[in-house]
């Protein structure tokens, strides 16, 4: 215990060591509330989305990447974080680069879901961002760019905007009754599935919510088999 094994996700990030590499972090299932700074070089790992949960407990954001290169973060709910100024479920900042955010579930966060901005870069896809009193995807600033792919965006304050020459490169999400705007700031693509019913099986927030998706939703099956066909030799 304390070596290879810790109560706490943070302390099992802060053990990781400072050198060259890239190191995954396991995160048994579990509710923790927590408020996690990640470092360069870490792939942050839940047991599942529908069993790993981090909770921010109102306020700040639950997850900050500030500054870090090469960090990934996969299978967790990401919840109950604060509004305002550099408050967000997830937090990308700092001129952070290859950070890629996949498989998880943003909700019940007061303000944004997920924000990228000061010229951080990196990839959001297969992530499901619903009930968020804010807007789902924030992408902002000069040199801020993300590869936005194979998501669902629904009953969010907004659904993705990007704002302050920002570039989002976006294809085949769905996007449904998000508040104010679906989408914002950038050109959509005509693989976008709007105004579609994800078909969850209970997006009650006050549920608990499922978002697990029914056989007959529209997004199964959605990824064109051409993307994970190998390359010709």
């Amino acid at each position: 215990w304390q070596v290879d094994a810790f109560t706490t996700i943070q302390d099992g990030i802060a053990h990781v060591p400072p050198i060259d590499g890239v190191f995954t972090v396991g995160v048994a299932p579990g509710t923790y509330s927590e408020s996690l700074s990640l470092r360069s070089g870490v792939r942050l790992v839940g047991a599942g989305a529908d069993s790993t949960v981090i909770d921010a407990g109102g306020s700040g954001a639950a997850l900050t990447l500030s500054g870090v290169t090469n960090v990934e973060v996969s299978g967790f709910t990401v919840q109950n974080a604060g509004s305002g100024s550099g408050a967000a479920g997830l937090v990308v900042t700092g001129a952070s680069n290859a950070i890629t955010i996949t498989h998880n579930i943003l909700q019940a966060n007061n303000g944004a879901a997920a924000s990228f901005d000061s010229a951080s870069t990196g990839v959001f896809a297969f992530n499901t961002v619903a009930n968020n009193t804010g807007t789902g995807l924030a992408v902002a600033g000069q040199g801020t760019w993300l590869q936005t792919r194979f998501n669902i965006f629904a009953a969010n304050g907004a659904g993705l905007a990007a704002s302050g020459a920002a570039q989002v490169f976006e294809a085949y999400n769905l996007l449904f009754q998000n508040g104010s705007s679906d989408t914002s700031g950038f050109t959509q693509d005509s693989t976008d599935l709007v105004g579609v019913d994800p078909q969850f099986n209970n997006p009650d927030p006050n549920g608990p919510p499922d978002y697990s998706l029914q056989p007959t939703s529209p997004a199964v099956n959605r990824v064109p088999a051409a993307t994970f066909q190998p390359v010709p030799l």
